[in-house]
């Protein structure tokens, strides 16, 4: 639902990462984010000191962006291409 991830923003905007973070994973769960709000979701995991969360993200921003092939081509390292 959009207005979940403006809501989202929003939160995390006012400092509320932590009230953000679930309604961007709940717009995952129905189907896939675009590759900017796996970007924002792994910036916030970061600063929620959830890093293995914030790996996933970036890969499944990198994997939404690029086939596996064009992640291999470019040299980008993500467990994608490991």
């Amino acid at each position: 639902d959009p207005w979940q991830l403006s809501l989202g923003r929003l939160l995390a905007e006012r400092g509320r990462i932590d009230e953000a973070i679930p309604l961007f994973e709940t717009v995952e769960k129905k189907s896939p984010l675009s590759p900017a709000d796996y970007v924002t979701l792994a910036d916030w995991y970061l600063v929620a000191d959830r890093r293995r969360d914030s790996e996933a993200s970036t890969t499944s921003a990198v994997r939404s962006r690029y086939s596996r092939e064009r992640v291999q081509e470019l040299g980008i390292r993500t467990p994608v291409t490991e």
